[in-house]
């Protein structure tokens, strides 16, 4: 999901455990943060380094690297209840580093690397 309202990006609790299994360990200081007001949950979180890979049209892939908001699971089992149902999303921290273009004829949304981005 892409949120231009967001101030950084977050990996939700369901990609979370798909993508690291139960290897994060948020009992670290670094969690002591707490996330209000995405989906109404008060959530913590760490912040790690997290790979994203964009495909372009052409075939051409770009790796980048951006420290992001891993939310701790809340209650620590999957349900329909706490935060496992919130989305993971782009926020302006990794947006900004893009040009986004919004369509909706046809429905599409376009990521265009800016010129000064490193």
């Amino acid at each position: 999901m892409i949120d231009t309202g967001a101030d950084f990006s977050v990996i939700a609790p369901l990609d979370t455990l798909r993508l690291f299994g139960r290897d994060i360990d948020f009992s670290g200081t670094t969690s002591d943060f707490v996330i209000a007001g995405i989906g109404g949950v008060e959530t913590r979180f760490v912040r790690m380094p997290i790979q994203l890979n964009f495909s372009a049209d052409d075939g051409q892939q770009l790796t980048k690297t951006y420290d992001m908001a891993v939310l701790e699971p809340s209650p620590e089992q999957p349900g329909e209840h706490g935060n496992w149902l919130m989305p993971s999303l782009l926020g302006r921290d990794v947006l900004q580093h893009f040009d986004l273009r919004l369509s909706y004829h046809p429905p599409s949304i376009v990521l265009e690397e800016a010129e000064s981005s490193s």
